[in-house]
């Protein structure tokens, strides 16, 4: 018997045992990569319902809608982000000899309702204007000031109310802005 283990193969023997363990290799593989295969599909069926088709079959009123107001008996009410475009403003420095700096900023507007948010997007040069001029006109060194940003943003707040209120036929407590705020606010020196 230990001679059996020590004597040499014949040469029949050795081609057929390495072509058996090639099949075996080629198979394994091909096993493996439809299993790869099936999980990734897997996934993208997954991914598909629950990301993507909820988005697809969202009601048409509802786009931009962030957050809802109300109670038990009250009809909910959907708070309607309005964004304004980027803009910039030269900023007065206090000696004529250096160049002026650059205030690029870009404002957002929480509106109470949809009905608000249209009358917004109707009437956004007149909004756009305002908050140029509230922008407007600053010195360098009130631009550090944190406090300059809220400033800017309560007075916005107040403005924008107003404008508002203006293209009413009657006021309306439902159709109001509830917040401005900066999404971008940058200084830049020359």
């Amino acid at each position: 018997m230990a001679d059996d283990k020590k004597a040499p193969a014949k040469k029949g023997d050795a081609p057929a045992k390495d072509a058996k363990e090639g099949k075996g290799s080629f198979l394994g593989k091909i096993g493996l990569y439809a299993g790869v295969a099936i999980v990734a599909a897997v996934l993208a069926v997954a991914v598909f319902l629950f990301v993507i088709k909820p988005k697809l079959t969202a009601e048409p009123g509802a786009e931009g809608a962030v957050e809802e107001k109300g109670g038990k008996g009250k009809e909910a009410e959907v708070i309607t982000p309005v964004q304004f475009d980027p803009a910039m403003t030269t900023i007065l420095m206090n000696d004529p000899n250096v160049p002026a700096s650059i205030l690029m900023f870009q404002v957002s507007m929480e509106c109470a309702n949809a009905e608000t948010a249209e009358l917004v997007k109707q009437h956004k040069s007149k909004f756009a204007a305002m908050l140029s001029e509230l922008h407007s006109y600053r010195h360098r060194e009130e631009l550090n000031d944190p406090a300059t940003k809220k400033s800017i943003e309560k007075v916005a707040l107040q403005k924008a109310n107003d404008i508002l209120q203006q293209y009413l036929v009657k006021p309306d407590p439902k159709i109001k802005i509830v917040d401005v705020f900066h999404e971008s606010w940058v200084v830049e020196d020359k």
